[in-house]
């Protein structure tokens, strides 16, 4: 059976040693941590291999058995320095995850797959992988962008993250997804929303990604072609911060998720 993991996302408002712990509990197998804010939308900062954050978390992984799918965010970006990509790495090693999750935000294509290459290898060497995630309002804007920039690279552990908000947002089909090599598809998080959004701005788009997605099942994405598409084995996470969620406890919010994404797999 497809491994269910949670995105960060989901419940950003709560630390990552609350988010096991609440993960755990919601029946979840795997989460994911954010280690790195991607902006300023966490109340702590870069979790290193010195923070006390990171050991709390660390020990409630092996208290609960939960697994951790990814990390986030390494930003591919012109003022960010190589040695905060080698402390996320270090951090997701030590957090015993299967992948860390890259955005690309470099408007420079050779230089962004320069720096990803070294990434890559620096990953290889601590028994990672990279996924790369697309999204209409980063550099890397479709997932045909991110086939592009893996081939340049060349590396063969990293792949593609497919949230099915960015694939249906950059205007590609489910039935698309054939068009890429299954070893390319790294795992996929699922949301639901509207078929068209009202405000297609940048901001709008990123206003919706980052804080009002919908629970999968509960709009209108083609999400049951989207896995009849996928490779059976890859994980499948919820990624859904819902606005009218937003005031109850984390708990009740994270089974409500838990609840959606089962019922997928089940299908």
């Amino acid at each position: 059976m497809r491994t269910l993991s949670l995105s960060p996302l989901t419940a950003l408002d709560t630390s990552p040693p609350e988010l096991v712990t609440a993960a755990a509990a919601a029946g979840f197998d795997a989460t994911g941590i954010r280690v790195c804010p991607a902006a300023d939308d966490t109340d702590w900062g870069l979790l290193d291999l010195t923070s006390p954050m990171l050991r709390e978390t660390r020990r409630r992984l092996a208290e609960t058995g939960l697994q951790v799918l990814d990390v986030e965010v390494l930003r591919i970006h012109p003022a960010k320095e190589e040695t905060e990509a080698l402390r996320i790495l270090d951090a997701a090693a030590a957090l015993g995850a299967r992948h860390v999750l890259v955005n690309g935000n470099d408007p420079d294509e050779g230089r962004t797959a320069d720096r990803l290459a070294g990434i890559c290898e620096a990953a290889d060497a601590r028994g990672l992988k990279i996924a790369v995630e697309f999204m209409i309002f980063s550099e890397i804007k479709t997932i045909w962008d991110a086939q592009r920039l893996l081939d340049k690279v060349g590396s063969p552990t990293a792949g593609i993250v497919i949230d099915a908000l960015h694939l249906h947002r950059s205007g590609t089909t489910p039935e698309e997804l054939a068009d890429i090599p299954p070893q390319r598809l790294a795992y996929a998080q699922l949301c639901d929303g509207p078929r068209t959004l009202r405000d297609a701005s940048w901001v709008g788009l990123v206003n919706e990604a980052r804080t009002d997605r919908h629970l999968p099942g509960s709009a209108d994405f083609p999400l049951n072609r989207l896995l009849a598409n996928l490779p059976a084995e890859i994980p499948i996470s919820v990624e859904a911060p819902v606005a009218a969620l937003a005031e109850l406890p984390v708990t009740e919010r994270l089974e409500e998720a838990y609840r959606a994404l089962q019922s997928f797999r089940d299908r």
